[in-house]
């Protein structure tokens, strides 16, 4: 198991998240609730791998930890488009900062022999959005400064 996703679960333990497999008979891989103090993650029953289950724990706790939650129904509505689009962009922050250290992103910058984005979040062991979603993170928070680093 790679570390990363045992990291998650410790962490999801630590805060005495339930983690549920079930298999749902829609698009989505993976959905959070929290109902007064009970938290769970509920995941598909189908993923295919460690990365894709690290993926999907990590883009779900994003979700708890960063409070960006909101109902399924919303993701139909016109009126909360904004909203869901805004918890999504937390959660997916959240997500890359469980993921992706700002040491180990500036390390696969800086290697010559990494010449692409897909390169970088291959070395990094995520999907290109993540890996994306990481560098505009941490330099929005100053963290990474290109030519400094």
């Amino acid at each position: 198991m790679d570390n990363r996703l045992k990291n998650l679960y410790n962490h999801i333990a630590k805060d005495n998240i339930h983690v549920i497999f079930k298999h749902f008979s829609r698009v989505r891989k993976g959905m959070c609730s929290k109902v007064g103090d009970y938290e769970a993650i509920v995941i598909d029953k189908v993923v295919t791998s460690e990365r894709e289950e690290m993926l999907i724990l990590a883009e779900e706790l994003g979700h708890l930890k960063s409070n960006s939650l909101y109902y399924i129904q919303d993701l139909q509505n016109p009126v909360q488009k904004e909203n869901v689009m805004q918890a999504e962009a937390r959660a997916g922050r959240c997500k890359c900062e469980l993921l992706i250290s700002v040491e180990d992103l500036i390390a696969v910058i800086n290697d010559p022999f990494i010449t692409c984005d897909y390169d970088a979040a291959e070395a990094l062991g995520v999907d290109v959005e993540t890996y994306l979603c990481a560098v505009r993170t941490y330099t929005q928070k100053e963290q990474l400064v290109f030519g400094k680093n």
